[in-house]
């Protein structure tokens, strides 16, 4: 796997680029910023986590430097299996500021799909729960893993962690920043044109698919749609596992201005409507049942 976008032609690099539509930015550089401009504004919330501008970039440093530490290399994947929660979102900028490739999943697929998943990304990482509504993942995970040999960490999300395992609460209490020059993750960081993310698509037939997710585009989308006026105060939820579609305007519009993100783990109509309330959101994104 090689993090260049396949589908970028050198002649739409420069069309898109001297149009000033493709900038030298990237998504962990925005919120970078956000940190440095706003370091003690709310920047992301869930039911356990508050985190100001400033303390979101600690998370994301320590996540990167910890997955570096643990031998994973330029382009390697890492899947990302987790329910809505501020870890699930920053290990994105974090594999992006470590210049490696993510792959989030929705926490429903099973084992079918999740072999597929982790034998054609040849995963060396999962972060996941251990037990999640009544579903054991980890016990899913080695059920599979004989046929993964590629598949080298399992890292758990959650206060209860099991032998043989990672914990990712361990990564985040480890104050790796202080180990490391202040810019050594700028070295290592995947570049605007190439992808950090990968996509995934999944109809109601058949395995998955893999989308290449320049980071150009994903930078480039958070312009769009100038009807919305997204402020600084405004707070946007995010309230599905999706990589992109409803948390387009959360996790690609608001960063730009600096907009609160607020996380619900597990959607219900009560929920939705209690979180609303209770953090004021402004501009709910959500999918048509919801």
């Amino acid at each position: 796997i090689m993090a260049k976008a396949s589908l970028y032609t050198q002649e739409m690099i420069e069309k898109y680029t001297g149009a000033g539509y493709w900038e030298n930015i990237t998504l962990s550089d925005i919120w970078e910023r956000n940190a440095r401009q706003y370091p003690d504004k709310e920047a992301i919330v869930d039911s356990r986590n508050r985190l100001t501008w400033a303390g979101a970039k600690i998370w994301i440093d320590r996540l990167a430097l910890g997955l570096l530490e643990l031998g994973l290399k330029r382009d390697e994947v890492v899947v990302i299996q987790l329910p809505p929660c501020v870890e699930s979102i920053l290990l994105r900028l974090a594999c992006e500021r470590a210049g490696l490739l993510h792959l989030p999943v929705l926490r429903t697929l099973r084992h079918t799909e999740m072999t597929h998943v982790l034998g054609y990304t040849e995963a060396k990482a999962i972060i996941m729960p251990w037990k999640y509504r009544d579903f054991d993942y980890l016990d899913m995970v080695r059920e599979m893993k004989p046929n993964l040999p590629h598949l080298k960490h399992i890292i758990i999300w959650g206060e209860d962690v099991p032998k043989g395992t990672l914990a990712l609460k361990d990564l985040l209490n480890t104050p790796l920043e202080k180990k490391y020059p202040r810019d050594y993750l700028e070295s290592k960081k995947m570049p605007p044109l190439e992808f950090s993310m990968i996509g995934i698509t999944t109809g109601t037939t058949g395995l998955p698919k893999f989308v290449e997710s320049p980071i150009c585009s994903l930078t480039v989308i958070g312009k769009g749609n100038p009807r919305l006026k997204i402020r600084s105060d405004d707070i946007i939820p995010v309230t599905t596992g999706a990589a992109l579609g409803p948390n387009v305007p959360a996790l690609n519009m608001g960063i730009h201005v600096g907009a609160k993100i607020v996380v619900l783990e597990h959607w219900t109509a009560e929920e939705g409507l209690k979180m609303i309330e209770k953090e004021k959101v402004t501009l709910p994104s959500l999918v048509p049942t919801q």
